[in-house]
């Protein structure tokens, strides 16, 4: 055998490096594109901005190596021996304990709502704007329940931890009862996923497995005898996850296309350009760019007011940016959230997108290391990762506080404190 291969050399996902990348992709390559747009009157600042986003944050990153003197070789180390372990039966308890949690959070919010939008748009019993209508019914503070926050966070946070943990741990799992019941969990998160007939709940489902398995693949080892690449049947298993994970990713957002306005009479590759590629690779740009365009010639800076918690902290008047960047981009009543490039920028210009891009890079750096030094080495640290990972993915799409708050790093954070105090309770 000439030599052995870690896959880790080309692919490793990092919490840090995957927001860089996607940065790069859904950003500054759309922002080299707008130049050439004529009507686009900011686009060289856009780009301006854009590039002091990479520098700044790759500073920030920096500066927490230098601090604490992490070297990017103990990332490496640190995954190779989390995909080893093999996880106790306590953390199998509490992942079921977290399982059963979030299965009542369903029941709750299923007895709760009044409507199954996913339901009526497949049955061709409503249209795509009375869909959209439904969703107020069934998520946001308009839903009408004092549990809205909780099925929120839940969305986005417990019930694609525990689908990602599921997948982390479904080769731990042992005997028929254990499987049986995780694949239970699995309908469960998406059926509650699915509910409001949204495309994102569900594709980022998949696309944190995706994460998980990556991590998984990434510390394979591939033999290379002769020039022919020999796989060994655990690396061929997790290639094949990952394949059909974002099979999934795609196809369900195209699948639900399908019974809408939209692409009822388009045919696929359509709807994927337009739908789906088109919709992660220019339209978070376009909305952050626009911020350039509405401020502060049009509106003045929000000052963190767009912040709603802070807003009622303070008790001062809301800027809800979202409906603002809709009205004025689409002239449309409907939700325009601008990612953290153009989110910065409309709070306080570019004093704040210097520095919310060395708070991103810092804090985004100072996590991966926090987990290291502290996080359990256990399959479960492999869910939290790519949780963390898919979130600084999402900072290109969606707002930093947003992401900080309920989507990633709190509830990450909240977690890991959790597991590591239960794994410290000693039972009798």
């Amino acid at each position: 055998m000439d030599r052995v291969c870690r896959i880790s050399k080309v692919i490793q996902p990092t919490i840090l490096g995957i927001a860089y990348l996607s940065f790069i992709l859904m950003h500054y390559i759309p922002s080299l594109f707008f130049l050439a747009d004529s009507s686009m009157t900011e686009s060289a600042n856009y780009l301006w901005a854009c590039t002091l986003a990479l520098l700044t944050m790759s500073v920030g990153g920096a500066y927490v190596n230098l601090i604490t003197q992490f070297k990017s070789k103990y990332i490496s180390i640190y995954y190779r021996k989390l995909v080893k372990t093999i996880p106790t039966k306590k953390d199998i308890v509490f992942v079921f304990a977290f399982g059963i949690l979030c299965g009542l959070i369903s029941i709750i919010y299923i007895t709760d709502v009044s409507v199954y939008p996913l339901y009526l748009l497949l049955a061709g019993k409503v249209s795509t704007l009375t869909v959209n209508a439904m969703r107020r019914e069934v998520q946001g503070s308009n839903m009408g329940s004092s549990f809205w926050y909780i099925y929120g966070i839940a969305r986005v946070f417990l019930m694609p931890l525990l689908f990602t943990l599921i997948i982390a741990l479904w080769s731990k799992f042992k005997g028929f009862c254990q499987k049986s019941f995780a694949l239970l969990l699995l309908i469960t998160v998406f059926i509650y996923n699915s509910w409001s007939a949204a495309k994102t709940p569900i594709a980022m489902l998949f696309l944190n497995a995706s994460i998980a398995e990556l991590i998984y693949l990434s510390n394979s080892k591939i033999i290379k005898f002769k020039n022919t690449i020999i796989l060994n049947r655990k690396t061929v298993k997790i290639l094949i996850g990952i394949a059909l994970s974002f099979f999934v990713m795609v196809s369900y957002p195209i699948f639900i296309f399908k019974f809408k306005d939209f692409g009822a009479d388009k045919d696929v590759l359509h709807i994927f350009y337009e739908g789906v590629l088109k919709r992660i690779m220019f339209k978070p740009a376009f909305l952050a760019y626009f911020q350039f365009e509405m401020f502060p010639d049009l509106f003045e800076f929000t000052y963190f007011s767009d912040i709603q918690k802070l807003a009622s902290l303070f008790d001062i008047e809301y800027v809800d940016l979202s409906s603002l960047t809709a009205e004025t981009a689409f002239d449309a009543d409907s939700n325009a959230p601008p990612a953290a490039v153009g989110n910065f920028y409309a709070q306080a210009g570019w004093t704040m997108v210097v520095v919310g891009f060395f708070l991103i890079g810092f804090l985004l750096q100072g996590i991966q290391v926090w987990v290291i030094q502290y996080a359990p080495k256990s399959p479960i640290t492999v869910a939290i990762l790519a949780i963390l990972c898919y979130g600084s993915f999402r900072l290109s799409m969606a707002s930093f506080h947003t992401v900080f708050l309920s989507e990633a790093i709190i509830p990450s954070i909240i977690f890991i404190v959790l597991w590591k105090l239960y794994r410290r309770l000693k039972f009798t």
